[in-house]
């Protein structure tokens, strides 16, 4: 089974969260809307996936991959500019080969397809659309097929589809004809091209995630399925997190006072911090955010990296780093006041021990190859008299920085391989064959600079070319020694291979991913120490 999935965010809703963030990633339960749609198709056995993209392309790109996460194939599809539903569906059309479900990749789904796939099969027509007049639980219900002269529907779309299914003749006829706008009305688009169609009402949960209030009771939903022990909302709601008590979860490393209130439902993401006497109740709180000592958040959601300050009252408010938004009006004001509400860049107890552990293991690392980089260091200084060291500049995140720190200058020290005017002795050219330059490198892991795998180390001229928003994705972790930039690309890739790698790293790294990585790039060395490109 195969889907088109319409993640061009071109719908212009949830400002100003989604001005730099594509509105498929908006988090639900911590989780971007984008992977919760993926997740239904993978349950319900489609196996390759058409994603449209347009605004934000890149950053939409670098999260989802290649779908493998999922056991998907995912193929994108560019637009350059808006062209609704119907510009997504011709778009995507040549790549898909049999019939295919298309969904937004920024609502929110919970249906059975297979049961959407027999009622297709049993109205006999080359479309067929489902919807809800309002978002939540809807009963079945059904208006006569168009397209073919027979009468009109009792019921118009309110906006666009929740989901359809389109078999390969009305695909190609909409990619004949259909015609670039920013209109989600799909009907309108069928009807031009005289596809037969049928439309039904929903049988399962559905948000289109226009606004804030919408928003906002999506998750509460979510979190009260995944609680509920009878007759969920939703019918597979998965939190990611340990569950505390019936509707309380917590991520990984978080510090929560003894003190502090909690009532379902609350979600708790990695690495946050609850203070003394903080109050939370009905509230989704997203990783690595600090709530300060007698803060109270109720009904409301707080994006990853933020600090809300103590005695701070969050109630039916989304908080995003400087930005607090009423949820029910839309309404928002820019906090410049950093003890209200900020990007949190503390650095937790987990932080510092794990950069103490990356110190460690470097030093250790220097020692065991004490009978490598000696002999190097003596030959360097004798031919380049006595300075063997060089310093580069580096634009990145550093390692021992926590979560949402800024990217900053910092030295990169690696052995001379060049003299003054540039020529590069025998012994220089051997030195970057072998890669063995790099060694001087572990002192940017003890002092903190580098991590183990990471993004590439860009040069500050390098780093001021990089403007979009999912550009500078790769700074959402930090600098590494090697990383996909060294295992995956060529030494002389472009700017743009190296970036892409980077935010896609950014996006999908974990320890395990890491772990592979330092395994692939002994290989990578090896290689090119055998070819001569190292």
């Amino acid at each position: 089974m195969e889907a088109i999935l319409i993640a061009t965010g071109e719908a212009q809703k949830l400002h100003p969260i989604t001005d730099d963030l594509p509105t498929p990633l908006v988090p639900v339960a911590n989780r971007p809307l984008v992977f919760h749609v993926l997740e239904l198709l993978a349950r319900f056995g489609v196996t390759h996936v058409v994603a449209v993209l347009q605004r934000l392309s890149g950053a939409v790109e670098a999260q989802l991959g290649d779908g493998r996460r999922w056991g998907l194939s995912i193929e994108y599809a560019l637009l350059r500019e808006p062209g609704g539903w119907a510009g997504a569906v011709a778009r995507a059309a040549p790549l898909v080969s049999d019939q295919a479900f298309v969904l937004w990749g920024d609502q929110f789904l919970d249906a059975n397809l297979e049961v959407l796939q027999q009622e297709h099969a049993a109205h006999g027509t080359l479309a067929t659309l489902w919807t809800t007049t309002t978002p939540g639980l809807q009963q079945g219900s059904q208006s006569p097929a168009k397209g073919d002269g027979s009468s009109r529907k009792q019921v118009r779309l309110a906006s666009s589809p929740a989901v359809a299914l389109l078999e390969r003749d009305a695909l190609n006829a909409l990619a004949s004809t259909a015609r670039p706008d920013s209109s989600p009305d799909a009907e309108a688009a069928l009807d031009r091209a005289g596809v037969a169609h049928m439309l039904v009402a929903l049988e399962g949960y559905w948000s289109p995630v226009d606004d804030f209030t919408q928003w906002r009771e999506l998750e509460r939903s979510y979190l009260e399925s995944a609680s509920a022990t009878s007759s969920p909302v939703m019918s597979d709601a998965f939190v990611k997190g340990h569950q505390l008590t019936p509707g309380i979860w917590v991520g990984h490393n978080p510090l929560v006072h003894p003190s502090a209130r909690l009532r379902a439902p609350l979600l708790i993401g990695d690495n946050c911090r609850i203070g003394r006497q903080a109050e939370l109740c009905n509230a989704v709180i997203g990783d690595d955010v600090m709530i300060d000592a007698e803060a109270t958040v109720s009904n409301s959601t707080v994006l990853a990296q933020t600090y809300v300050g103590r005695l701070v009252d969050l109630t039916s408010r989304i908080a995003e780093r400087h930005h607090v938004i009423d949820s029910s009006t839309g309404e928002y004001a820019e906090i410049v006041d950093s003890f209200l509400l900020a990007e949190a860049t503390a650095k937790p107890w987990t932080q510092q021990l794990a950069q103490a552990g990356r110190a460690l293991l470097a030093l250790l690392l220097g020692i065991a190859l004490t009978p490598v980089w000696l002999p190097a260091l003596l030959a360097v200084t004798a031919v380049f008299g006595g300075h063997p060291l060089r310093r580069s500049r580096a634009f990145a995140r550093r390692a021992s920085d926590g979560a949402g720190a800024q990217p900053s200058e910092f030295p990169v020290w690696r052995f001379a391989t060049r003299d003054a005017q540039g020529n590069q002795p025998r012994l220089g050219a051997a030195l970057e064959r072998l890669g063995a330059h790099r060694l001087p490198e572990l002192i940017n892991v003890i002092t903190g600079d580098l991590g183990f795998v990471g993004v590439k180390p860009l040069t500050p001229e390098a780093a001021s070319q990089l403007t979009a928003a999912w550009q500078t994705k790769r700074y959402e972790t930090h600098a590494g020694l090697t990383g996909l930039w060294y295992t995956d690309l060529p030494r002389d890739a472009e700017l743009d291979e190296i970036v892409v790698s980077d935010a896609y790293y950014a996006a999908t790294h974990s320890i395990a991913g890491d772990v592979r990585i330092l395994g692939k790039t002994l290989r990578t060395w090896w290689r090119r120490c055998a070819s001569g490109d190292s």
